[in-house]
């Protein structure tokens, strides 16, 4: 006779909760692509790289390979960026061994010392900019989602044609809507889930 173990019961609950988050999220990540107009994505790190869960078109998107299941490289995007930024030092470091900061355009930091300068950055506005880091021409802005605990769930952004998304307007129209609906997102993460 066997019996499963109760540790399996975890991964139950943890299954459950991980698609009751993404059930909060897919509605607010379609809110930010109509609010924007840009493309709005949630992106988690799995295994030291990004992956697509939730994307969605606005009005203005550029086509790129933001696919849900598509990987990317943490380092090099405004979503993997926002997510390193909380993340312990260590993990990081596991990360930066594990996959490298490789060159995707000559804009790419490829430097730790750099990207750590960066994150501080990150942490001290609340968004992440990817400034044709990843792709020549598309720039991106990305704000991390986290639990109650403080522990990153992922991160949710905007991407879109360089000159749609220049400093200026990141800062007077969607910095704002990325933070709120983000702000949103962990309110109801925390009382739905607590």
């Amino acid at each position: 006779f066997y019996n499963l173990s109760m540790k399996f019961l975890q991964f139950g609950q943890y299954v459950r909760n991980r698609d009751r988050v993404f059930q909060i999220i897919k509605p607010k990540v379609e809110a930010l692509a109509n609010e924007t107009e840009q493309r709005a994505n949630f992106v988690i790190e799995e295994n030291g790289q990004g992956v697509y869960v939730v994307t969605k078109k606005g009005e203005h998107s550029v086509d790129t390979f933001a696919q849900r299941g598509r990987q990317l490289f943490l380092h090099a995007s405004s979503a993997g960026k926002a997510i390193l930024a909380e993340l312990p030092r260590e993990k990081i470091e596991n990360i930066i061994e594990q996959q490298g900061l490789p060159e995707m355009t000559q804009k790419t930091i490829t430097d730790r010392e750099e990207l750590y300068e960066e994150l501080d950055r990150v942490q001290e506005r609340g968004y992440a900019i990817c400034d044709e880091e990843y792709i020549s021409g598309v720039r991106a802005v990305s704000t991390p989602v986290c639990r109650p605990n403080n522990e990153v769930i992922g991160a949710l952004g905007i991407s879109g044609a360089a000159y749609r998304l220049t400093d200026e307007k990141i800062q007077e129209r969607f910095s704002d809507s990325l933070l709120g609906i983000a702000s949103e997102i962990e309110l109801e993460i925390e009382h739905t889930l607590s």
